[in-house]
């Protein structure tokens, strides 16, 4: 998985899957503010924990049909402080916090757990391209051509946001919000080929 300043990218490869998501205008005004010195809160450390929260919440359960109950999955990310938060679970950024909680549901109610491995940027070029995709029209086309055979998976709105959906997840009664649990069908959503 990588994230950039325009989007996120995840892949699955054995099940060529994978999501490649923008940012959203008021993500981006989250990033401007963060360069201008004046919000943290969007950092590149928490786009990049993101890919992994995603990546989570579209396959965390196909992952314990895929490869066994108690199934460990491990995350490939480019960005140490992401690695260390998915290994500690722990962070003091607030959001961040808020999707390893939601990954950490996630993964105990579909018995599937993951950890993570630090991948040097220069060997994460499919995420990379996937990440970047929307920079310019050259962007598009080097990304469509290596995902040809791959499908996109849409990340659904539910859960673009970590601290929503550890709110609906955590208010009043989560058993009930954890039943309801469903991030649609692996490999039916989404296009096919990068937008």
């Amino acid at each position: 998985m990588d994230a950039s300043d325009l989007g996120v990218c995840g892949v699955w490869h054995t099940q060529k899957l994978y999501f490649a998501m923008q940012w959203n205008q008021e993500e981006l005004q989250r990033i401007e503010r963060f360069k201008g010195g004046t919000d943290a809160s969007f950092n590149i450390n928490y786009r990049e924990l993101l890919g992994a929260y995603f990546s989570v919440v579209l396959w965390s359960a196909a992952w314990a049909r895929v490869y066994g109950k108690d199934a460990h999955i491990r995350l490939v990310i480019d960005n140490t402080s992401a690695v260390s938060w998915t290994h500690t679970r722990n962070t003091k950024h607030e959001e961040a916090q808020h999707a390893l909680r939601v990954m950490g549901l996630l993964e105990a109610v579909n018995h599937a757990y993951t950890s993570s491995e630090h991948i040097a940027g220069s060997e994460n070029g499919w995420a990379d391209l996937g990440s970047r995709s929307w920079g310019s029209e050259n962007s598009v086309l080097r990304f469509k051509s290596i995902c040809t055979d791959y499908n996109q998976v849409e990340v659904p709105k539910a859960w673009r946001s970590p601290s929503e959906a550890w709110s609906r997840l955590s208010s009043g009664s989560p058993s009930a919000g954890i039943a309801k649990i469903n991030t649609g069908v692996i490999g039916t959503s989404g296009n096919i080929g990068a937008p």
